[in-house]
């Protein structure tokens, strides 16, 4: 019997889900051995676990960080139970770890996730709490050509290298937790048995989420301007997250998200990695063949019920403090403000009911970089060319040009509401000169 069991994640493998749960039953893992001490959770019933001992370690001092452990053993001890800790945050800090537990027996237990399907949650996660601007393709772009321990089994392989077989890797796969919970792979880690799962309490919905796509589109705007409040900031992304986790949208590979070149660099960077991870975590099988890139990059529409004003609505509801903190930090331009910021200010103003002057641009640059990127994309499509053709020429202060390009490209497809306000804004802004 180990005197210490450490969940250290590792990150987005569902540790806010396993640590909300072993929260709401540690009673019943007393019964069976185990004392989880207590954490707090916020609204959406996310939590960091015991994050504090990750801190402490991050900060150096390993004293407060033995006294911690040592103040949760005693509790244990008296309980005659094992320690149960879990943080994700812990997740680098195995040499740290074993500093302020040496003296102990200790298992440590981690989720591995493969690196493609991590590609895409680390990066809805930098726009959650990150403030990421990039969008999907450049954040990949990037990732492909960095050498990044992020994405991979290093982490795991630390608390291998450092308790050995008192060391279980667990593979992280969505496809298997609708059969079988992840509540219940980790109960079978720790040696309780399958007909001792019905002893525990569930929670009724999925904890932490990753934001709906047309919320990430949302925050992934918002981002360019808030930041400047970090309370506000994160009621934000409390009231996102609630309502990604109401609200629920087709799931999109990151392989359809993606044009091939970007997905082949992404191949290339991560294959060799899986191969190895695999070899060490799981010998008895192979990973799983990666998806083949033989569709065109997926078009979403954002109309309706992925619409920017609904995704507000909904979210926001009821919250006049994040609407007025959102429209005054719209309202506090820059002059080296980037034409991708500035058109993002533009939409969220509208949506915010604002009206900004943006002012026309004198640069030789015909299409902007982003601009540049979409046009050059395999499935663009006439609606979505024209859509960029007539941003450009409102851009340089063409405003005839760019209504007759709109135009059409509202007949191509009519009723997408993105179209209808970029007419509306072009009209005002004839209008008015």
């Amino acid at each position: 019997m180990h005197d210490i069991i450490v969940h250290f994640g590792a990150p987005k493998t569902g540790s806010s889900a396993i640590q909300f749960f072993l929260l709401q039953n540690r009673n019943t893992l007393e019964e069976y051995g185990f004392f989880y001490p207590e954490h707090p959770v916020d609204r959406n019933s996310i939590s960091g676990g015991h994050f504090q001992y990750s801190r402490l370690l991050r900060q150096g001092d390993y004293g407060s960080a033995k006294r911690l452990l040592s103040e949760n053993l005693e509790i244990a001890k008296a309980k005659r139970c094992t320690l149960l800790i879990s943080a994700e945050s812990l997740a680098g800090q195995a040499a740290g770890f074993q500093k302020i537990s040496d003296e102990f027996s200790v298992r440590a237990i981690g989720f591995y996730r493969d690196p493609m399907e991590l590609l895409l949650s680390s990066y809805n996660q930098q726009v959650k709490r990150s403030f990421l601007t990039k969008n999907l393709v450049e954040y990949c772009g990037e990732v492909a050509q960095r050498s990044d321990s992020n994405f991979g089994g290093e982490v795991h392989q630390e608390w291998r290298e450092i308790y050995g077989l008192d060391t279980s890797i667990l593979l992280y796969d969505q496809k298997n937790f609708d059969a079988r919970r992840i509540e219940h792979c980790f109960l079978s880690s720790i040696g309780i048995k399958d007909e001792n799962f019905s002893k525990f309490v569930y929670p009724d919905r999925k904890i932490n989420l990753s934001y709906t796509q047309s919320a990430l589109r949302l925050k992934r705007l918002l981002n360019y301007f808030i930041g400047k409040k970090p309370a506000i900031d994160n009621e934000i992304d409390k009231s996102l997250q609630a309502f990604s986790d109401r609200n629920s949208e087709a799931a999109f590979s990151l392989a359809s998200l993606l044009p091939a070149d970007v997905w082949q660099k992404v191949s290339i960077r991560f294959g060799e990695q899986r191969t190895v991870d695999w070899k060490r975590f799981f010998p008895e099988f192979d990973p799983p063949s990666l998806a083949s890139k033989d569709a065109a990059q997926m078009d979403i529409c954002w109309t309706g019920k992925y619409s920017l004003s609904y995704i507000a609505l909904q979210a926001f509801r009821d919250q006049p403090s994040i609407c007025e903190y959102i429209k005054e930090c719209l309202l506090q331009s820059s002059e080296d403000e980037s034409a991708e910021e500035a058109r993002a200010r533009l939409e969220l103003a509208e949506l915010m009911g604002l009206s900004i002057d943006n002012s026309v641009s004198d640069s030789n640059v015909f299409f902007n970089e982003e601009q540049l990127n979409r046009v050059l994309g395999e499935n663009l499509g006439a609606p979505g060319l024209l859509r960029e053709l007539a941003l450009a020429y409102e851009r340089k202060g063409n405003y005839g040009t760019a209504r007759r390009l709109i135009a059409r490209a509202r007949e191509i497809r009519p009723g997408a509401e993105a179209l209808v306000r970029i007419e509306a804004r072009i009209e005002k802004r004839m209008n008015k000169h």
